[in-house]
């Protein structure tokens, strides 16, 4: 029986009792739970009952359409006096639940109501729908009363489940207490939006071992659409993946969550082959490959899975097999092994692990010195209440074993928690905390010790899984005043003991889920080149060079609301090492909002590229000529491409045409960059003039452009300069049609819904 404060706590028919003194005298009223005023203390209670079968969609128990049919727990907590002058304070409620019967659907969602400073008397603080166990944490908890509502998203029948609360304290550190160190010219790029016109949440970036930058991002399930795009020169310029001119990738459930991999092996025509998954309404999977750089894409709408998916990732082992993970039916993290660069999947898969929690990034290699496919270690990160997990496969995917990789002490899903590896096999991994000091730490493990963590082993939860094979005592990353950070991302594969860690921070404190917290947003970097030392070295930089997002972030999934904050940046950005260029590629979000402002506009995916500093794969990124500030750019000629791209559903496989259009060709011309910047007029008064070179602005070469549409009839071509104004994006545009010839003006980031299309 769990001990509180001066309280034992048991859990009887669904109601909360505490028991005051000896055990034997039970109150039949909750009597609350103290926050400690200590420093790494921790209190707990317990609490259990049924959730009724139904639905709600929409992700909130408080929303249902009848609330007191809810499963309802409630507690009081106390807090004392200055307590939050000395610790910092996380209480986490959670429920945990097992299907009443094997292979069914039974998808819960827990909403936590309670005082709030704009309303003490309680309102709804947050609410969890992942595909799991649910939790919710709260940091620095306000004292009174709480109340615990339990529903279904969708379930088939009653539900029975457990619950916890529990509260956790830290003493309070400040990241100016770790020391950081020499980033070595460490440096990134301006910024290039990847699909200047969609808006695209959780942007995924992947590279192939020739250099090529793919990012895809999907646009929701009413749409059923996913994007992707490439970029063949570093990032200066990305294209259309799919067919034109729309160049939508999913080929028939899509808009969900969009993976991309690439093969590790050259194909036959001397490329790396470019796998694609798009998620359905959880139902299935829409997929894709390219065996000629996304020219030619050829997919099947259902991936073949077993109804009942989420969150899933690709990763590849050779340059056909690939393997495709998801959360399945809530529960499983589920394997599905393809043959032929991930066009088609093994059904019905292997269990990875069969704990709920989120599902990270997939990945797979062969260690140093092995060729037999067979014997490729294939795993994954995921977190299981406080700790992050591993599973793993020494046997090229056909059976896993799990081990632990970090037990945080905290809830470790301020975004998904994430693995890379090294080219010698060493394995990194990171979290964020959701809640304590919202810091972000990585640990890590040589090869040799991941024999610890193998052997045939399909149940997560025996006791085999307390092990921690030998992993690091976890290493903080955020220092020099950012003090909150989420969604981080990690980027080994490279040389031993080098890895890079990216995550959104501010060096606000406080809560970000919450819709009252302020704060700027950038893009951080951390990277160590020493990883394995006694003290790993930690050089951090501010990757983005103005905010991509201001005030709130909801962590909660579909059950974020305006309460709870801004769920516009979505879930996660992704950054990973390029080893054809040597550089980190990173793809965030960018949101479009004004500070104080209740959410933001849109998710721009938005690409940034390492041009100084040290290389994972070793040596020095050096491209002064892509440094962010600069006064102009060059660019070669013959990249401006049409039709790039064709995708190919259940008919003859149809190239793009690639046609060059030397009307947007952006070129260098004598001795003056393809596009220059310039703060003064030739008058000598103060302006911005932005000066852009095509290869043939001819009336035969403007009306060649226009005429290139999918139905074609006459468009249009807009020529533009994006800047940040202020807190948004605007831009210098010249717009040429054959009705009007030229306009020239200035958006300042307006724009009409008609036009969208």
């Amino acid at each position: 029986m769990p001990r509180l404060s001066r309280s034992l706590a048991l859990s009887v028919g669904g109601l909360l009792l505490v028991t005051v003194g000896a055990p034997s005298s039970v109150a039949t009223t909750p009597t609350g739970i103290t926050v400690p005023r200590a420093a790494g203390k921790t209190v707990t209670a317990t609490f259990s009952g049924t959730i009724p079968a139904g639905a709600n969609p929409n992700s909130d128990c408080s929303r249902s359409a009848s609330e007191a049919a809810n499963s309802s727990n409630g507690l009081t907590v106390n807090v004392p006096p200055r307590t939050y002058d000395a610790v910092d304070a996380t209480m986490t409620v959670a429920i945990a639940f097992t299907p009443p019967v094997t292979g069914t659907i039974s998808d819960e969602i827990l909403t936590v109501k309670g005082p709030t400073a704009e309303k003490p008397g309680g309102t709804v603080i947050a609410s969890s729908d992942t595909s799991g166990n649910e939790s919710v944490t709260l940091i620095q908890p306000l004292a009174g009363d709480y109340t615990f509502l339990a529903c279904g998203y969708s379930n088939l029948q009653p539900q029975p489940y457990q619950g916890t609360v529990t509260i956790k304290t830290v003493g309070h550190k400040k990241s100016g207490d770790f020391p950081l160190s020499d980033a070595k010219g460490l440096a990134f790029s301006a910024t290039v939006p990847s699909d200047p016109q969609r808006d695209e949440g959780e942007p995924a970036v992947t590279t192939d071992r020739n250099g090529n930058i793919y990012t895809c991002g999907p646009t929701g399930f009413s749409t059923s659409a996913d994007y992707a795009q490439i970029s063949t020169d570093g990032g200066d310029q990305f294209h259309l993946l799919g067919t034109p001119s729309r160049g939508q990738i999913s080929a028939g459930e899509g808009g969900g969550d969009c993976a991309l991999a690439t093969a590790i092996k050259k194909n036959a025509k001397g490329n790396y082959g470019l796998a694609y998954a798009g998620l359905g309404p959880l139902t299935n999977f829409s997929v894709a490959t390219s065996d000629d750089n996304g020219k030619t894409l050829v997919g099947a709408p259902i991936s073949e899975s077993v109804p009942g998916v989420d969150r899933q990732w690709i990763a590849f082992s050779d340059d056909k097999t690939a393997f495709l993970t998801y959360n399945q039916l809530a529960l499983n993290k589920t394997v599905q092994k393809s043959v032929d660069g991930g066009l088609t999947y093994n059904t019905p898969g292997v269990t990875a692990a069969n704990e709920a929690g989120r599902i990270g990034q997939i990945r797979a290699f062969l260690p140093p010195g092995e060729t037999d496919a067979k014997k490729a270690f294939v795993y994954l990160p995921y977190s299981s209440g406080t700790k992050v997990k591993l599973a793993l496969s020494q046997d090229g995917g056909a059976t896993f074993s799990q081990c632990v990789a970090v037990d945080a002490g905290i809830d470790p899903t301020s975004g998904f928690v994430g693995a890379d590896n090294d080219d010698a096999g060493n394995i990194y991994v990171t979290y964020s905390e959701k809640g304590g000091g919202r810091d972000t730490y990585l640990v890590s493990a040589p090869l040799s010790v991941l024999k610890n963590c193998k052997g045939a082993n399909p149940s997560s939860s025996s006791a085999k899984n307390v092990v921690n094979p030998g992993f690091s005592k976890k290493l903080r990353l955020n220092r020099g005043g950012v003090e909150t950070t989420v969604m981080p991302w990690i980027a080994a594969s490279g040389q031993a003991g080098r890895v890079a860690v990216a995550y959104y921070g501010t060096k606000t404190e406080g809560d970000p889920d919450s819709g009252t917290f302020k704060a700027a947003w950038n893009v951080y970097v951390d990277q160590i080149t020493d990883a394995f030392s006694a003290t790993p070295h930690v050089a951090q930089v501010q990757a983005t060079t103005h905010p991509n997002h201001y005030d709130s972030i909801c962590l909660g999934g579909l059950g974020c609301n305006v309460a709870m904050g801004d769920r516009s940046l979505v879930d996660y950005f992704t950054m990973e090492y390029n080893r054809g260029r040597g550089t980190l590629d990173i793809v965030y979000s960018n949101a479009g909002k004004m500070p104080g402002e209740a959410g933001g506009h849109i998710a721009t995916p938005s690409v940034i590229t390492q041009v100084g500093g040290p290389s994972n794969g070793g040596g020095t990124v050096s491209r002064p000529d892509r440094t962010a500030l600069r006064t102009g750019s060059s660019d070669p000629a013959g990249d401006a491409l049409s039709n790039y791209s064709f995708l190919n559903v259940g008919a003859a496989v149809v190239s793009g045409s690639q046609d060059s259009v030397p009307a947007l060709d952006l070129v260098d011309r004598g001795k003056s960059q393809a596009v220059s910047v310039s703060s003064q007029r030739a008058d000598g008064t103060g302006a911005l003039t932005v000066t852009m070179h095509l290869k043939d602005l001819s009336t035969a070469a403007l009306s060649a452009a226009v005429r290139k549409t999918e139905s074609g009839a006459p468009g249009s071509l807009i020529y533009a300069f994006r800047f940040v104004d202020g807190y948004q994006s605007a831009a210098a545009v010249a717009r040429y049609d054959l009705t009007h010839g030229w306009a020239f003006g200035y958006n300042g980031y307006t724009g009409a819904a008609a036009q969208c299309l």
